[in-house]
């Protein structure tokens, strides 16, 4: 996939997966092939547990699920305002998190 500033980024693990079988199926099909995945597609496999958790959590909080502009609080959101605080404070990124293997 082609960034912004000409360099290249590869995908890796299930997101490729997905996007390699949609792509397939869309060749089988004889449809045009999908440069990204639909937006109903799952990308993340979120327990639904930890989904049971933050819903509690933001309505114990009083914390709206969706804003008014239509966005909606994820795990994955938590993840990058977690990642930005650490950073803000100062944190290196290899501190916080483990290296990739």
């Amino acid at each position: 996939m082609r960034i912004r500033d000409g360099s290249f980024f590869t995908f890796a693990g299930r997101p490729a997966e997905n996007l390699r079988h949609q792509q397939a199926e869309s060749r089988r099909r004889g449809d045009p092939i999908p440069s990204r995945l639909p937006a109903d597609s799952p990308v993340f496999n979120v327990p639904s547990g930890l989904i049971r958790v933050l819903n509690r959590d933001l309505k114990a909080a009083a914390i709206p699920k969706v804003d008014e502009r239509g966005r909606q609080v994820d795990v994955h959101a938590l993840r990058h305002t977690f990642g930005t605080l650490l950073s803000k404070r100062g944190v290196a990124r290899s501190r916080s998190c483990p290296p990739r293997s």
